[in-house]
C-alpha cells in the first residue's frame, strides 16, 4: 500500500477499509423484533449470515483481517453506530482513522451540541488523540457553520486534515468563498456508472484529495456485464474490482473498499503490478451514466439510536 500526500503536506495511505453501521438499535422494541426476523430470515434463505449481523457479530475478527491483509486506513463515523468503539478496540499504533460529524449528531437528543463535544466522544471510542481526517458527513442546513467548527480543530490539532462528504463543486465554492480552510479530502459515491468527471478535474486542480465509497458500484448488473470491464479484466488476468481499484489508483483517488470476506480483502490490494492505459482509462469513463446507488441526502431516524 502507498500513501497519498495532501496539500498541507500530510500522508494517509492510498486504500481506506471501512466497516459501515456496526450494531444499530432500536428505542422501539415492535421494529427491532421486525428488523431481526427480517435479517435472519434472509440469512436462511440465501443460506450464509446477512451481511449486518456478520457486521454486529463478527466486527473484531473482520477488523482483524483487514489489517492482516494489509489495510491501515479506517473509514467511520459518529453514525456507524458502534464503529468506532470496534476500530478503538483494535489498540493498534499504526493505523489512521477517518471519522464524520454531522447536523444530525449534534442535533440528535443526548448527544453533544458541538462538533468538539462529538470529536471528544469519537476520539474516547477510538482510544486516540486525534483522528487523520473529519469530515461533515452531509452538507445539510446551517452546515458551514459546522465546517468552521472543523477548522478550529484542525487548527488545534485534534484533526490532522478535514474536509467534506457527498459535496459537490458549490459547496466547495462555497467554503472558498468564505475564506475558510480549504478542504484536503472530500468522500463521496464514485465508481465507473457515476464517475464525477468534472468534480475530479476541479478537485485535481485544487489539490483536494478525493475519496470514494461504494468505489466499485457495489457490482450491480451493469458493471458485471460491461464489455469494457470485461475485456480489460481478461486483458490483464484481473478481476473487474481489481481493474476499477486500479482505475481509482491512476486518478488519484482513495477507495473505501468494505468487504467482510478475507480473500477478498487481498484481492482488492492486488492492484499495483499491472497498469491501464491511457485509452483503457478513457474507455472505463465512458460507462459513466451518472448512476447513483445511494441517496447523500441522509435524514436521521429517530427510531434508531446510532451510537451512545
Amino acid at each position: 500500500m502507498e500513501m497519498r500526500k495532501l496539500y498541507n503536506g500530510y500522508q494517509i495511505p492510498d486504500v481506506a477499509f471501512g466497516t459501515g453501521v456496526i450494531m444499530r438499535y432500536t428505542r422501539n422494541p415492535i421494529l427491532y423484533l421486525k428488523k431481526s426476523i427480517k435479517e435472519v430470515l434472509s440469512s436462511v434463505k440465501h443460506h450464509k449470515l446477512n451481511r449486518n449481523l456478520k457486521g454486529d457479530f463478527f466486527c473484531k475478527k473482520i477488523l482483524s483481517n483487514a489489517y492482516n491483509a494489509g489495510y491501515r486506513l479506517y473509514d467511520t463515523a459518529r453514525i456507524y453506530g458502534y464503529s468506532e468503539k470496534r476500530i478503538g478496540e483494535m489498540h493498534k499504533e499504526d493505523i489512521y482513522v477517518i471519522s464524520k460529524v454531522s447536523d444530525m449528531d449534534i442535533e440528535r437528543k443526548y448527544m453533544p451540541d458541538t462538533v468538539s463535544g462529538n470529536l471528544n466522544l469519537s476520539l474516547r471510542y477510538l482510544n486516540r488523540e486525534y483522528v487523520d481526517v473529519y469530515l461533515l458527513h452531509y452538507p445539510h442546513g446551517e452546515w458551514l457553520n459546522i465546517y468552521r467548527q472543523l477548522e478550529k480543530l484542525y487548527i488545534v490539532g485534534q484533526a490532522k486534515s478535514i474536509g467534506l462528504c457527498n459535496c459537490g463543486i458549490n459547496e466547495l465554492e462555497t467554503i472558498k468563498k468564505n475564506n475558510l480552510t480549504k478542504p484536503m479530502v472530500i468522500q463521496l459515491e464514485l465508481h465507473p456508472l457515476n464517475s464525477k468527471k468534472e468534480l475530479r478535474d476541479y478537485c485535481k486542480k485544487n489539490e483536494i484529495q478525493i475519496m470514494a465509497h461504494t468505489p466499485t458500484g457495489r457490482m450491480e448488473t451493469k458493471i458485471q456485464n460491461s464489455s469494457v470491464l470485461n475485456k480489460i479484466a481478461v486483458r490483464y488476468n484481473k478481476t473487474i474490482p481489481q481493474v476499477i481499484l486500479r482505475w481509482h489508483y491512476q486518478n488519484g483517488i482513495i477507495p473505501v473498499l468494505s468487504t467482510f470476506d478475507f480473500c477478498h480483502m487481498h484481492e482488492n490490494l492486488k492492484i499495483y503490478d499491472f497498469e491501464l492505459s491511457q485509452n483503457e482509462m478513457e474507455a472505463i469513463d465512458s460507462i459513466d451514466e451518472g448512476f447513483v446507488l445511494l441517496d447523500s441526502n441522509c435524514i436521521d431516524d429517530p427510531n434508531y439510536v446510532y451510537n451512545l
